[in-house]
């Protein structure tokens, strides 16, 4: 269920940013962007091909690191990285 809500959440995400950028006409909405959301989209993006790799992997083949599973890491690290970053990004002045 923990996959099926992840993965569900982040693509119905895509699909409203899909109608919104077709439905605002004044500019593409990825103009409006600034530095903070492409680091969130791209945290989210790659999270997410984490999640989808881990899924088709056998669990008893899966290698471990102690009580850890490479993509059990590769996911804790990938949040504490992009915490950070937006840190850093929140703490700088807006251009």
């Amino acid at each position: 269920m923990i996959l099926g809500n992840l993965v569900g959440s982040n693509l119905f995400d895509a699909l409203i940013l899909t109608v919104d950028d077709t439905v605002y006409q004044a500019a593409p909405l990825f103009e409006q962007l600034s530095g903070a959301h492409i680091v969130s989209a791209s945290m989210a993006l790659a999270m997410t091909s984490i999640t989808w790799l881990a899924a088709r992997d056998n669990p008893e083949t899966r290698t471990k690191w102690g009580r850890w599973s490479r993509p059990g890491t590769a996911l804790c690290a990938g949040y504490l990285i992009h915490v950070g970053t937006q840190l850093i990004l929140m703490q700088r002045p807006p251009s």
